[in-house]
């Protein structure tokens, strides 16, 4: 059995314990977390996905096959939704946000609410699919109850507004998809729609594949898009 000096050194954050990869010789670290290493120069963040690493001499060669690479289609323009003359919109800041930037911004958002709170009108809708499913579950964790909450009260706004149409013309967009939590309810309660989920990157575990499992009949495409918004 290797001992505990041949594992990665890496405290994987979600998980709390090390990374069980192996490492070479008078390594701290696995290829992956090489790049925490103070003595690192050869690992770098992937250009396309931060959330992994590559070697730097590879970078060419790792580009063309990476799966977070987006690919080139016709109908995804880069740059479409920026505005002419503003660099700003399409450069890549390197740096985290000042706190006199943060504090405000925050002052500016503010200054917007006041100015139309009395205007809101603060109303909680709900469908009874996520209701049902809250109440059959209620061992869910807040944070995942949040997020059921927060759809059922925008899919019933759809349905107030006539917005959300169960008929085959109907086709519903969702921007950032992420595991298509959002289009798996609204397809319950239309059915009959077709839904296209677009996402900068795939992910695991996505509701879309359960919800043709649980009616294959749905026209429902899954991240058929890959692109930034």
């Amino acid at each position: 059995m290797p001992s505990p000096s041949t594992y990665c050194a890496f405290v994987v954050p979600k998980k709390q314990r090390s990374c069980r990869m192996l490492v070479k010789a008078g390594q701290k670290f696995c290829g992956e977390h090489a790049i925490f290493d103070e003595d690192n120069q050869d690992r770098i963040p992937c250009p396309y996905d931060p959330k992994h690493t590559i070697d730097r001499r590879a970078v060419a060669t790792h580009l063309k096959r990476c799966n977070s690479r987006l690919l080139e289609r016709r109908w995804v323009i880069e740059n479409i939704n920026s505005i002419k003359g503003e660099v700003r919109s399409i450069d890549k800041i390197d740096r985290k946000a000042r706190n006199e930037e943060i504090i405000s911004v925050i002052h500016k958002l503010l200054l917007c609410y006041d100015s139309i709170c009395e205007e809101i009108e603060k109303k909680q809708l709900e469908i009874p699919e996520i209701r049902d499913h809250l109440e059959q579950f209620p061992e869910i964790s807040d944070t995942k109850r949040k997020h059921l909450v927060q759809q059922s009260s925008i899919i019933g706004h759809l349905e107030s507004t006539k917005l959300l149409k169960n008929e085959p013309s109907a086709c519903i967009f969702e921007l950032g998809a992420g595991k298509a939590q959002l289009s798996y309810w609204m397809a319950k309660r239309a059915p009959s729609a077709s839904f296209l989920l677009i996402d900068r990157s795939g992910s695991r575990n996505k509701y879309d594949n359960k919800a043709l499992q649980e009616n294959p009949s749905l026209n429902i495409n899954g991240c058929a898009v890959r692109s930034n918004i």
